[in-house]
């Protein structure tokens, strides 16, 4: 008796270690299970100041305003990666330049200016798999700038005090900065952009400084 009830112990003890045994052998691996890193969807979203630097025209009477921006990338491999997006900037009448160029002259009113810029891109990450990655990018795409015109005829005499914006024109950017990993899916963006319109004769090119966040879809 004593014996049978041994063989049965001895038998189900056999078979509970067989179960745990190929239980465990099947434990998935998460961290397999996580996204590839080649053709993975990313969208970034910055914001920050955006400076004249170019031409006369513009730094004469625009102030530095705050700007921001949109991207849709999708990331070919650890290294590459491709996309579309989107610039936008507000620059702020300067009164007193203004006032100072042109003593005695009425102003009808502020006149800020929005740039906006749509583009594709190219970006390049060094560094991958570390927390901290470095990137540059170009862009290529289309600046529209809001027209600013202030004229006025004197005597038969005409004087044009500003006259900026009104065109859409090409534009070229490159820009330079970091992604640092925050988790697997977010990531803190800080970068520094130089936007060149091309064949414009008061803009010229747009500096552009920003902090934002990268989400990996």
């Amino acid at each position: 008796m004593v014996q049978q009830w041994m063989k049965r112990i001895l038998l189900i003890a056999t078979f509970i270690s067989f179960y745990q045994h190929d239980t465990f052998s099947q434990t998935p691996d998460y961290g397999a299970l996580r996204p590839r890193q080649s053709l993975r969807p990313m969208f970034n979203v910055t914001l920050g100041l955006t400076s004249p630097q170019g031409h006369e025209g513009l730094r004469e009477f625009w102030l530095n305003g705050p700007g921001g921006s949109a991207e849709f990338l999708i990331q070919l491999n650890p290294l590459f990666a491709l996309g579309v997006g989107a610039d936008m900037s507000l620059l702020f009448f300067d009164e007193r330049a203004f006032a100072e160029r042109w003593p005695g002259i009425p102003l009808s009113g502020k006149q800020n200016l929005f740039v906006g810029n749509v583009y594709v891109g190219a970006t390049y990450s060094f560094l991958p798999g570390r927390q901290t990655r470095p990137f540059v990018s170009a862009q290529v795409g289309a600046e529209f700038i809001t027209e600013a015109l202030y004229r006025q005829v004197i005597g038969g005499v005409r004087y044009t005090y500003y006259d900026v914006g009104g065109k859409t024109r090409l534009a070229l950017g490159v820009a330079a900065g970091a992604s640092i990993s925050l988790d697997y899916d977010l990531a803190l963006l800080v970068e520094l952009k130089g936007t060149f319109i091309n064949n414009d004769p008061n803009v010229g090119f747009l500096a552009h400084g920003r902090v934002g966040l990268q989400f990996k879809l």
